[in-house]
């Protein structure tokens, strides 16, 4: 898998890993339309077996009926089972795709790039953050897809069977949407903060294990200690803030859908009365009103998930777009004799920095003057 450099937005760059499985995702998303279908069938299906029921029909259709839900049911799960496999395997064939891509590049990158960047932050950026990037494509992509699908089929169901209680349902949606909009915001921005957070405890617990001869040398383990523990302090407390923006979002839905539920109980038992829809139609309403419930209470996890999967995104594709270091071409000098070479080594004022050095830093070797003798071998440290 190669990352191109052309796809500079997010959507490109989330294209660039799902390309490769596109069919695959397409069979999902094909598998799901099945599992949906399948399961918006059984509430018709039980307001024919109430309408049935209340005009004193056959019990033989009743039964028919039953079995027929019942046998939908069983398929349902086998289909849904299937689009689950799919979808959630394309995902982790894109991790490994991502992991690879990512340790690979980081093979080709100079010196510099590691005197700049902590290892521990590497490490959390190819571990963590692309595990998120997984959960995009995986349970997020797969939900998106499920809640999409549900929302237009049951809209459509809802409005053919009473068109007034479906608006009347759905007078509460926009209000929820720009809550939802101006919460994922939030979300976004302190997800990124964790996942920073993260990188750092990751670099201090690496640079500790690392150095822990040193660390021992010189007794300075209350010391780490303190410092680890106010760095794991600031990812709990980030954490903590992102969760009560999170669980913000799931109270404003689950109370958005309560009140919704309650207003079609009231609606469209006064339209049973007056007859203008019949008691199957209204049992059949209020079950695919039901289904809508789990979909509108996962879109704040959903949400969080892209959200999560976005910042992940940018962290790992930061160290993707590093330039790898330009090697000079072969010198095209004269072929030289074979005659090795001899004599004494002389420096002249040299002077040394390394690349993404502070400006205040100064130099790390300051106008050297040095003369080697042949023969002699000296260090610098």
């Amino acid at each position: 898998m190669s990352f191109d450099r052309s796809e500079m937005t997010i959507p490109g760059r989330l294209w660039s890993f799902a390309r490769p499985y596109r069919w695959v995702f397409l069979g999902g998303f094909a598998l799901l339309l099945a599992t949906n279908a399948l399961s918006l069938s059984i509430p018709w299906l039980l307001r024919d077996a109430i309408d049935t029921l209340a005009g004193g029909g056959a019990l033989r259709r009743v039964g028919w009926l039953c079995g027929a839900m019942a046998g939908i049911a069983v398929l349902q799960a086998v289909v849904r089972t299937a689009s689950r496999l799919t979808i959630l395997g394309a995902s982790r064939r894109i991790v490994y795709d991502a992991r690879n891509l990512f340790f690979a590049h980081i093979q080709t990158l100079g010196a510099s790039f590691y005197d700049r960047h902590k290892i521990g932050d590497l490490m959390s950026r190819g571990v963590n953050d692309v595990q998120l990037i997984q959960s995009f494509f995986g349970p997020g992509g797969l939900n998106l897809l499920n809640t999409a699908i549900v929302y237009v089929a049951v809209l459509v169901l809802l409005f053919r069977l009473d068109a007034t209680l479906t608006l009347v349902s759905l007078a509460l949606y926009p209000v929820l949407l720009l809550a939802v909009n101006r919460l994922s915001r939030r979300i976004y921005a302190r997800s990124f903060a964790v996942q920073e957070q993260l990188s750092a405890i990751s670099s201090r617990a690496q640079e500790n294990i690392s150095g822990i001869q040193q660390v021992k040398t010189y007794a300075q383990e209350e010391r780490e200690i303190d410092a680890f523990g106010q760095l794991c302090a600031e990812f709990r407390r980030r954490n903590l803030s992102m969760a009560v923006i999170r669980g913000a979002m799931i109270a404003v839905i689950g109370i958005a859908s309560g009140m919704a539920t309650l207003i079609v109980l009231f609606v469209g038992g006064r339209h049973v009365i007056e007859g203008r829809i019949g008691f199957g139609d209204f049992v059949a309403f209020n079950a695919y009103l039901a289904l809508l419930a789990r979909p509108t209470i996962a879109l704040g996890w959903i949400i969080n998930v892209f959200q999560r999967g976005a910042g992940a995104l940018q962290r790992v594709d930061a160290l993707l777009l590093e330039e790898q270091p330009e090697i000079p071409p072969p010198g095209d000098d004269e072929p030289r004799d074979d005659e090795p070479l001899g004599g004494d080594i002389e420096i002249r004022d040299l002077s040394f920095s390394y690349d993404g050095a502070a400006e205040d830093a100064g130099c790390s070797l300051c106008d050297v003057n040095l003369t080697i003798p042949a023969g002699s071998r000296v260090a610098i440290v």
